[in-house]
C-alpha cells in the first residue's frame, strides 16, 4: 500500500510526485507542468492491480498502477479539512479547495503534501488594427494555462470591415496564412497572447 508521497520541484516550477510503497518501491513519477494544478485522486483495483487516477486542470488524467496491496488505501476527497471520524488509518485525503493531501495515521488527519496554488492565468488580447472596422474595439480576455476558448465557452470575436473579407485572428498584423498559424477557439493557451485581425480584400 501507498505509505507516503514524495514531491520534486525543479527550478522551472515543473513538478514531480512519486508514491513511496510498503515494500520501499516508488511508483512511476506524475509530471505536473508549472501553471497546472491537480483537480481531483481518486482510487480503483481489480483483482490484481490499483490504481490511482490523478486528474489535472489541464483536463488530463494520469493513471499510477502497482500490484494490489494485501490492504489497499481509501483515498477521500473533500472540500474542507478531513473529520477526523472519516477513513481509517492509512487512508487519504485530498481536499479540492486547498489542494492539499492528508494520511491517516494514529487516528489522526496530517498533511502529507500542500501544493501551491500554480493555476497562472494569461491575457488573449483581440486588437482593432484599423479605423474602418465596425462594431468593434480592442477585447481581451483572461484564461487559465493549458485551456481552450472553446473549453471556457469564450466567443473569438469576429470583426467587419468594408471591401474586405475577414481571414481569422493571428499573433503577426501581415500574416502568411500557409506560414503562421490561425488562432481558434481549440487553441491551447499557455502565455499572454495578442491578435491581430487578417483581412482579404474583396475582388472589385
Amino acid at each position: 500500500s501507498i505509505v507516503d508521497i514524495i514531491k520534486n520541484t525543479d527550478e522551472e516550477g515543473n513538478m514531480t510526485i512519486q508514491f513511496l510503497l510498503s515494500n520501499n518501491e516508488k511508483t512511476q513519477a506524475v509530471a505536473i507542468p508549472n501553471g497546472i494544478g491537480i483537480t481531483s485522486i481518486e482510487e480503483s483495483f481489480d483483482d490484481t492491480t490499483y490504481y490511482l487516477s490523478i486528474e489535472l486542470t489541464n483536463g488530463e488524467i494520469v493513471t499510477v498502477d502497482f500490484e494490489k496491496p494485501k490492504d489497499p488505501n481509501t483515498w477521500h476527497t473533500g472540500s474542507s479539512t478531513p473529520d477526523s471520524s472519516l477513513g481509517k488509518d492509512g487512508d487519504f485525503y485530498f481536499d479540492i479547495d486547498d489542494t492539499t493531501i492528508y494520511a491517516k495515521t494514529a487516528n489522526k488527519w496530517v498533511t502529507v503534501i500542500q501544493f501551491e496554488n500554480n493555476e497562472t492565468e494569461y491575457t488573449v488580447k483581440f486588437v482593432k488594427t484599423a479605423e474602418d472596422i465596425l462594431d468593434f474595439k480592442d477585447t481581451e480576455f483572461t484564461i487559465k494555462n493549458g485551456t481552450t476558448f472553446y473549453s471556457n465557452n469564450f466567443t473569438i470575436p469576429k470583426p467587419y470591415r468594408v471591401g474586405y473579407t475577414f481571414g481569422g485572428w493571428y499573433t503577426t498584423q501581415n500574416p502568411n496564412p500557409y506560414i503562421n498559424g490561425m488562432f481558434t477557439d481549440l487553441t491551447i493557451v499557455n502565455c499572454d497572447i495578442t491578435l491581430y485581425p487578417y483581412w482579404i480584400p474583396n475582388a472589385e
